[in-house]
């Protein structure tokens, strides 16, 4: 099966300010907000197609490096300061609880696969809901990457990685479907877009780098960019020396 992307959507911690007074999003964390917002931009256009698909037939892929480490500070401070550990607080530290959240408010039923594989979390989740399409397990794969930054954790967590890179925090999605569908993607009119391959590179680590900002994730924001300039090759540098390469192809509408 040929897997088409469809929709591209991202959103950063500046989209999340208006969901501050929804009791829907009361007890929601930060990743769950991006990736809320993320995906109503990647959504947006093809939602009446994609709405007509069999919510069992939708699956959902999510990756993050970090997981909910927002959610963890909440309840191990409940636990050895307050004494008062929260159920909420624990079942929002688990690593699917993006997923559940997403599948809940967006009424999907299908297969919910979740990812944290450091930098390369999100080319996994690209990798997997790829196989899913072309096995016939879904006609629609969601693939959402998302990382926040907890302010207390920062220094813990920029020790992970060499020097002088500078953590970002945001989430993007990626609306992949069966080609077969026929479903025209929401941000190019005149070309399809076809999703090829994903590779991974091994390379030798590295201690230090130039100062960048960076989010484990950001291959979806790379394919955003180069699907806007019809790039066909994708490369994302990782700040320890390895990278990844994602192959696109354009066809035209004219032509199919």
């Amino acid at each position: 099966m040929t897997c088409e992307i469809i929709g591209i959507g991202e959103s950063k911690i500046e989209d999340i300010v208006n969901l501050s007074g929804d009791r829907k999003f009361r007890k929601a964390t930060v990743n769950m907000k991006l990736s809320y917002c993320a995906l109503q931009k990647a959504l947006d256009g093809i939602n009446n197609e994609v709405e007509k698909i069999p919510s069992t037939k939708i699956a959902l892929f999510v990756a993050s490096g970090h997981g909910e480490l927002e959610s963890t500070k909440s309840f191990l401070k409940g636990v050895h300061i307050d004494s008062k550990p929260s159920p909420i607080a624990f079942q929002n530290s688990l690593h699917n609880s993006i997923l559940g959240f997403v599948s809940n408010t967006f009424n999907f039923d299908g297969i919910g696969v979740t990812f944290s594989d450091k930098y390369f979390s999100g080319e996994d989740a690209i990798c997997v809901a790829m196989d899913y399409i072309s096995l016939e397990e879904c006609d629609l794969a969601i693939v959402i990457g998302v990382n926040s930054i907890v302010p207390d954790f920062k220094e813990s967590m920029s020790m992970m990685y060499p020097k002088g890179v500078n953590l970002s925090q945001g989430a993007g999605v990626l609306v992949i479907a069966n080609a077969h569908l026929g479903i025209k993607n929401s941000f190019n009119a005149e070309k399809r877009i076809l999703l090829k391959n994903v590779n991974k590179k091994y390379e030798q680590k590295i201690d230090q780098v130039e100062n960048s900002d960076y989010f484990d994730t950001n291959i979806i924001s790379l394919i955003l960019d180069a699907s806007l300039r019809e790039e066909y090759l994708i490369n994302s540098s990782k700040p320890d020396g390895c990278s990844s390469v994602v192959e696109l192809e354009y066809i035209s509408e004219a032509s199919c």
